[in-house]
């Protein structure tokens, strides 16, 4: 059974978690690391995101960003 669509809010803090593909490490050295960071930065600018925590592990990451406006997937998608 499919999972049920989820609503979006205004104003509303989201656990997002995304891992690389059967668990492989998706940053392999410190540059990446900051390279993502820089690009996650950039598009959670633009799109006015608040970060209230982040986990950054080698194989994946998990962003606790806060949305002024409904367009979470929208974000993750762009990024």
């Amino acid at each position: 059974m499919p999972r049920r669509p989820r609503v979006p809010y205004p104003e509303a803090i989201y656990l997002v978690m995304t891992r690389g593909n059967r668990r492989d490490a998706i940053f392999q050295d410190p540059r990446d690391r900051v390279m993502f960071l820089k690009a996650f930065g950039e598009v959670g600018a633009r799109s006015k995101w608040e970060v209230h925590a982040f986990v950054l592990v080698t194989h994946h990451y998990h962003p606790a960003p806060g949305t002024p406006e409904p367009n979470r997937s929208d974000v993750l998608k762009r990024f």
